[in-house]
C-alpha cells in the first residue's frame, strides 16, 4: 500500500511520542493528585472549624441558660435573653454551614472517586506508553539502526582504504 513509508521516522516518532505521552500522564496525574490533597487538607480544616465553633457556640448557649436560670434581675435576665436569641441565630448560621459542609465532603467523595478512575487511566497510558516506547525502539534498533551502524563501520574502512591506497 505504502511501499516507500519512512519506516525509520515512524519507528522513531513512535518511540518519542510514547516518551512524551508518559510524560504528560505522569504529570497531569501528579496535578490531579495535588488538586486532591489540596481540596482534602481544606476539607479537614473546615471541619476542624465547624466542630471547634460547635463546641465554644454549644457552650455558650449553655452559659447563658445557665445566667438566665440562676439570676433574679429582671433586667439581667432580658439582657441574657437577648444574647440568648442572638446565639441561637449564630447556631442557625452555624447549622448551615454545616450542611453546606456536608455538600462539600459529598463533592470531595465524587472527587476521590474521579480521582481513582483518573489514576487508573493514567497508569494505563503510562504502561501502554512505555510498551510502544520499547517496542518501537527495539524494533527502530534492531531493524534500522543496526544496519546504518554497519554502513557506517563499512564506509570508515572504505575510506581508510581510499586512504591508504592514495599515500601508497
Amino acid at each position: 500500500m505504502f511501499p516507500n513509508l519512512p519506516t525509520d521516522n515512524l519507528y522513531k516518532f513512535v518511540f518519542v511520542g510514547g516518551i512524551l505521552a508518559s510524560i504528560v500522564f505522569y504529570v497531569t496525574l501528579g496535578n490531579k493528585v495535588d488538586s486532591f490533597e489540596s481540596a482534602r487538607k481544606d476539607i479537614l480544616i473546615e471541619q476542624l472549624k465547624i466542630e471547634s465553633d460547635k463546641i465554644a457556640l454549644t457552650s455558650e448557649i449553655n452559659l447563658v441558660n445557665d445566667l438566665i436560670k440562676s439570676t433574679k434581675d429582671s433586667s439581667a435576665k432580658a439582657m441574657m435573653s437577648d444574647k440568648k436569641q442572638d446565639l441561637q441565630k449564630r447556631y442557625r448560621d452555624f447549622k448551615f454551614l454545616a450542611e453546606k459542609h456536608s455538600i462539600d465532603v459529598q463533592d470531595f467523595t465524587r472527587l476521590q472517586s474521579n480521582l481513582n478512575s483518573y489514576r487508573q487511566v493514567s497508569y494505563i497510558g503510562i504502561a501502554v506508553s512505555l510498551l510502544l516506547v520499547i517496542a518501537f525502539g527495539a524494533i527502530w534498533y534492531c531493524k534500522l539502526q543496526r544496519i546504518e551502524d554497519e554502513i557506517v563501520v563499512l564506509r570508515k574502512e572504505k575510506l581508510k582504504q581510499e586512504l591508504n591506497n592514495s599515500n601508497n
